[in-house]
């Protein structure tokens, strides 16, 4: 069988919080700068560039409403 320990009601609030903020936040650090290096390369694209990355913006809102309720793993 396997044990599962519960440490919200034994350790420190801080250390619990540091143990959960540090990755999240490397995350969306990541993420941040993947998005925005993708969108330099769309940039750069001749003729059509503009008009891709328009097309992202317009559609970043709807992906982001989207990813909220469909989880990856939800059956």
């Amino acid at each position: 069988m396997q044990q599962t320990t519960t440490t919200l009601g034994s350790e420190s609030i801080g250390k619990m919080l540091h143990r959960l903020a540090v990755p999240t936040i490397l995350a969306q650090v990541i993420n941040a700068l993947s998005t925005l290096i993708d969108r330099i390369y769309i940039d750069h694209i001749p003729g059509s560039g503009a008009l891709a990355l328009s097309g992202i913006e317009v559609s970043f809102p709807i992906i982001m409403v989207m990813s909220i309720f469909i989880t990856p793993g939800e059956k």
